[in-house]
């Protein structure tokens, strides 16, 4: 039987006392090394003819009717239509086939849950989300994940077998190698530590699963699907109840210590100011997260600032601040404007780190809220002073949002997944 022919493995195995039966579809693991390449290659970039696809890849027309032979059988790829003929016959574009198999990508945040099933394209077929609570215990959380997912694929009538796995993008700390998350902070509900969180989705969906931080899978996508495509050195950056960060430099996405994407979060901006949870002082998380910017505007209410919002002090929340902001609040835009350029401060320390040639700043915040988004711009662009031997000042692109906006993690979950297949 030829090595590419489709197989899937029911694998059986004990957590506790609880017997784990995982499906996996092995086959696109099992593809010689050129056949990934070529996929991965038609998956990132679009369609192609073969003499395009032989020049990226150096390789004979041959060798490639070999290499394509296993992804055509598979139904992984498929002639979708004719090129402009530059004389004689038209040649024939090949491209992804889409609706063969599907991904599942995860977002698990502190305040919300995403899931989305992908196809091969990592389009988005369907997309269902909830919001956590006080009562959102990790095993909660996942029978709900399992229950929407199979919801969707009763819906969208798509065969259990054709789902290759899921991603999950989440909150560090992690440890990648045993599936845990370690010891997150800020979810509303207790139980959020040392949490075998890959081993219980495995369960729960019956189906492999890959882990990395949320900050990671978005950068990977934005980086090889999106709005980053091409660009050697990249900076994400989500702006929430946390500070969550990725780095890419020279083409790699940079894996930290435990996977944390706090990183940036706990850079020091003041050496004498606020405590901050790691133990230090000063850090960008004391001052620019949501957290901080509402503490911060019920302490200037306590101590009889002026404000518009007509809301009582203890529910008055950042969207509130945020919305009063964008409509002239003087006490509003003076806590916004705080926390936006202690961020661009140290926004600027990280750029004269890494280089980067784009930012992407994402997140509640910066969804929420214009003001800071364009402040922190106008920190950086004050602050940054490094120049080329052109006496030309740096430029760094900032984008907001990103190409896949607030669905990159959950997408970069699902893409990270077949990455992972395809190195495998």
């Amino acid at each position: 039987m030829p090595k590419w022919l489709k197989v899937i493995i029911i694998k059986v195995y004990y957590v506790g006392s609880q017997e784990v039966r995982k499906i996996e579809n092995r086959f696109l693991k099992e593809l010689h090394l050129s056949s990934k390449e070529v996929f991965s290659l038609l998956q990132k970039e679009g369609y192609h003819t073969k003499q395009e696809i032989c020049n990226k890849m150096n390789m004979k027309l041959t060798t490639l009717n070999r290499v394509m032979k296993p992804l055509e059988e598979l139904k992984l790829i498929e002639e979708i239509g004719m090129a402009e003929s530059t004389g004689g016959r038209k040649p024939s574009v090949y491209g992804v086939k889409p609706n063969n198999y599907f991904i599942i990508g995860i977002d698990i945040s502190r305040t919300y849950v995403t899931v989305v099933i992908c196809d091969l394209t990592i389009k988005i077929i369907d997309k269902k989300s909830f919001t956590l609570d006080a009562s959102f215990s990790p095993e909660k959380v996942v029978k709900l994940i399992g229950s929407l997912v199979e919801k969707a694929i009763l819906e969208n009538n798509i065969n259990k077998s054709d789902v290759l796995g899921a991603g999950l993008g989440t909150v560090g700390p992690l440890d990648k190698d045993s599936g845990k998350l370690l010891n997150a902070k800020n979810f509303e509900a207790l139980g959020w530590k040392d949490v075998s969180i890959k081993s219980m989705l495995e369960y729960e969906l019956t189906l492999p699963v890959i882990i990395d931080n949320g900050a990671n899978v978005a950068l990977f996508v934005e980086k090889y699907y999106g709005i980053a495509k091409g660009l050697r050195n990249v900076l994400y950056i989500n702006c929430g109840i946390g500070i969550r960060t990725a780095a890419c430099v020279s083409n790699a996405i940079i894996q930290t210590h435990l996977n944390k994407e706090d990183v940036f979060a706990h850079m020091i901006v003041d050496m004498d100011g606020k405590e901050c949870s790691c133990g230090n002082r000063g850090c960008v998380e004391c001052y620019s997260t949501i957290i901080a910017i509402v503490n911060s505007f019920k302490e200037e209410m306590k101590n009889r600032g002026c404000t518009t919002i007509k809301k009582p002090i203890n529910e008055v929340d950042y969207k509130d601040i945020c919305q009063g902001a964008e409509n002239g609040d003087e006490l509003a835009k003076r806590v916004i404007e705080k926390a936006a350029r202690i961020f661009g401060i140290g926004l600027v320390n990280y750029i004269n780190i890494v280089n980067p040639e784009m930012i992407i700043l994402s997140g509640p915040l910066v969804q929420h809220s214009n003001y800071f988004y364009e402040l922190c711009i106008e920190t950086v662009e004050k602050a940054y002073f490094v120049k080329e031997k052109s006496n030309e000042k740096k430029n760094v692109v900032f984008n907001k949002q990103g190409y896949f906006k607030y669905d990159a993690i959950s997408i970069g979950a699902a893409a990270s997944f077949i990455e992972e297949c395809l190195k495998s």
